[in-house]
């Protein structure tokens, strides 16, 4: 009897359930759909705030009431950079639609503007693989690979599309862009060309050109620095150049350079110098060369060798995909320690450094120098080495985490170098961040701390945690012209010092660039 009194109560309880959610669905759906109303409403004006806020509370309220409210909700999220809550937002779109290609690109765009690119590219394929020719999936995995620097994939993207679909503007833009970061500003400027006959007067592509033309027109250039350090040495640099194109993508130019130093317990002393440079960019995707050459004059002091010449010789290049090479050899002053001018020291070095992409957001970086200084008073052995390691880490566009290490060591103490340790060793966390706008504000900086280690032939290690910081701001007010102050602070071990603590040194900049 209790069980059939049980079931009775049971079905009374389901059938008047089910009746009150009747009665209360359709009031439900009426508000929903008057929500999503009022955000297609502010979506159509441009109401971005009040449309998000509507889309927002449907989408609580009950997440698979309207599509089309879901992926509007991604995009604003999307565009006002809350990846997080945009990429949910789209992810459960493609759960709700998974017919609709266009919510697949939306969610690979997104992971691309939040620096996952390896997870953009997987989605871009997987739109590909339903549709080969689908344009807006094809046009955004190139501009994905170009992001996460895998520029010659991503101009061969854009060039088997531009094949099939020459009057694509906003593709031959691109492949602008494209060519004019890898440094090819004729092959920039044919692209860039094509766009604007297709699409005279187009915004991105006469800011494109702009960049590109830069390249062609003669700058100047100039910086001033002011150092000084813990042990009252001060330093004061000014330098004048200009430049101009040259044959194919290369570019010349010269320099004029002004030290003053002034060091304890010595008078004053000035090194002018002056160099001619040229930077060869070929058509091709090869390297990138940089040969100077110039002469520094030491003032009178210990040796009456005193004009010096100096050159140096730099390549860059990318071999293969995800590595980058750079390396080379110079004869400079050598001016880790200022008291040097006296002495009319060059170092001779050869330097190799290697930077491999583990991952779209994770690279690894190692490179080494090997060295000789001569002068007066320097000994047989003034020779040194440098190793540095680093792990890079990107979590977002215009921002790096890092953990390096870097291992100094000379052959033998040179006290007419000072700061000649045996070992010298920094292991160091650091954060940098930029504003990646190629126009208007300049801002950037990083910060560093670091646990150092130094010895001086047999005497125990000094140890010491030393930070450092620097900043830059500026302001760019068109392609190539520009103004931008710094600012250097570091308790790093270095000019003069003998011990690892208590050494600090701050320096400021300031310098432009103007293209005429």
């Amino acid at each position: 009897m209790k069980s059939v009194v049980a079931a009775l109560l049971a079905t009374v309880l389901v059938t008047g359930g089910a009746a009150a959610q009747q009665q209360v669905l359709p009031a439900t759906r009426e508000a929903l759909a008057a929500r999503v109303a009022q955000g297609d409403s502010a979506w159509a004006r441009e109401d971005h705030p009040a449309a998000r806020a509507a889309y927002d509370a449907v989408v609580r309220t009950d997440s698979s009431f309207s599509s089309r409210a879901v992926f509007r909700l991604g995009l604003l999220h999307a565009w006002e950079n809350r990846f997080d809550p945009a990429l949910a937002a789209l992810r459960l779109y493609v759960r709700l639609e998974p017919s609709d290609l266009e919510g697949r690109v939306a969610l690979a765009r997104t992971y691309a503007w939040a620096s996952r690119y390896g997870t953009a590219l997987a989605q871009y394929d997987s739109v590909l693989a339903r549709d080969a020719a689908y344009r807006d999936a094809i046009v955004g995995k190139a501009q994905t690979l170009a992001w996460s620097d895998r520029l010659p994939e991503a101009e061969a993207q854009l060039e088997a599309w531009l094949a099939r679909r020459a009057d694509d503007a906003e593709a031959w833009t691109l492949l602008g862009q494209f060519r004019r970061w890898r440094g090819d500003a004729r092959a920039a400027e044919v692209a860039l060309d094509r766009a604007l006959a297709l699409r005279p007067g187009d915004a991105s592509a006469l800011e494109q050109m702009a960049w590109v033309r830069v390249e062609r027109r003669p700058a100047v250039s100039w910086s001033l620095v002011g150092a000084k350090d813990s042990e009252d040495n001060t330093l004061w640099h000014r330098e004048f150049g200009v430049e101009a194109a040259a044959l194919g993508n290369s570019r010349v130019g010269a320099a004029f350079r002004l030290r003053e130093a002034s060091v304890t317990d010595l008078d004053a002393a000035t090194m002018p110098g002056a160099l001619l440079y040229i930077v060869g960019r070929p058509a091709g995707r090869g390297v990138t060369t940089r040969a100077e050459l110039g002469m520094v004059q030491f003032p009178d002091g210990m040796t009456s060798a005193q004009s010096r010449w100096r050159g140096a010789l730099r390549m860059s290049g990318s071999p293969m995909r995800g590595l980058r090479l750079s390396g080379g050899g110079s004869r400079e002053p050598f001016d880790e320690v200022l008291s040097t001018a006296r002495r009319a020291m060059m170092f001779t070095v050869f330097d190799l450094d290697a930077a491999y992409a583990l991952t779209p957001r994770l690279q690894l970086g190692l490179a080494g120098s090997a060295g000789v200084v001569d002068g007066y008073g320097i000994g047989l052995d003034a020779s040194r080495t440098t190793v540095n390691g680093a792990l890079r880490f990107t979590p977002k566009r215009g921002t790096q985490l890092s953990l390096s290490h870097r291992e100094v060591s000379w052959e033998a103490p040179q006290f007419g170098v000072f700061f000649s340790p045996q070992r010298w060793a920094t292991t160091e966390v650091a954060v940098s961040s930029e504003r990646t706008a190629e126009l208007g504000v300049v801002l950037a900086g990083d910060l560093g701390l670091a646990s150092q280690l130094v010895g001086f032939e047999s005497s125990p290690l000094d140890h010491a945690i030393v930070p450092r910081a620097t900043m830059r701001v500026g302001y760019r007010l068109a392609p190539g012209r520009e103004i931008l102050l710094g600012l250097v602070y570091a308790n790093v071990a270095g000019a003069g010092a003998i011990t690892a603590s208590d050494y600090r040194y701050g320096a400021a900049t300031l310098g432009g660039r103007w293209t005429f």
